[in-house]
C-alpha cells in the first residue's frame, strides 16, 4: 500500500530532523548516543525503503522489520546499505551518517516521483548544508 502524501512528508521530515540530531551528538562527542541515535534513525528509513521496494516491484512482500531485505531489494540500493552503519569511532559515525543521507534521499527523490508527490528539495539541501558544516567545525 503506497503511503498516503502526508505519511511520506512524515518520514522524511523525520529523517531530516535525525540527522541534524545525530551531527549534534557527534559534533560534542558523545559517541554512544550518536551511534543509538543513528540506530533509530534506521528504524525511521524501512517505510522509505519499502515503499522503494513497492514502486519497482508492487507485488513484493517486504517481511517485518525488513527480513530478507536482500530477497525484496534491488542490488544497488542493497550495497548502498552496507555503508550506514559505522564503528565506534567519530569519523567512521560521520561517514555513514554521509552515506545515509545519499541512499535515503536517492530512493525518497526517485519514490516522490513516481507517487507524485512533492519533493522537499530546499529543506534537504539546507539540512545537509547544516550536516556538513558540523561535521566540518573544529
Amino acid at each position: 500500500i503506497p503511503p498516503t502524501e502526508n505519511e511520506f512528508t512524515e518520514c522524511i521530515h523525520n529523517i531530516m530532523y535525525g540527522t541534524c540530531i545525530i551531527s549534534k551528538y557527534l559534533k560534542r562527542g558523545d559517541l554512544w548516543t550518536a551511534l543509538e541515535a543513528h540506530s533509530i534513525e534506521r528504524r525511521f528509513m524501512l517505510p522509505m525503503i519499502e515503499w522503494y521496494a513497492h514502486i519497482h516491484n508492487p507485488d513484493e512482500y517486504t517481511h517485518y522489520r525488513g527480513m530478507h531485505m536482500k530477497d525484496w531489494l534491488d542490488d544497488e540500493t542493497w550495497q548502498e546499505l552496507h555503508y550506514i552503519a559505522g564503528h565506534f569511532d567519530e569519523q567512521d559515525s560521520w561517514r555513514a551518517l554521509f552515506a545515509l543521507i545519499d541512499v535515503y534521499t536517492r530512493i525518497a527523490r526517485e519514490t516522490a516521483t513516481y507517487l507524485g508527490y512533492p519533493y522537499p528539495e530546499t529543506m534537504i539541501e539546507e539540512v545537509i548544508a547544516y550536516v556538513k558544516q558540523l561535521s566540518e567545525l573544529d
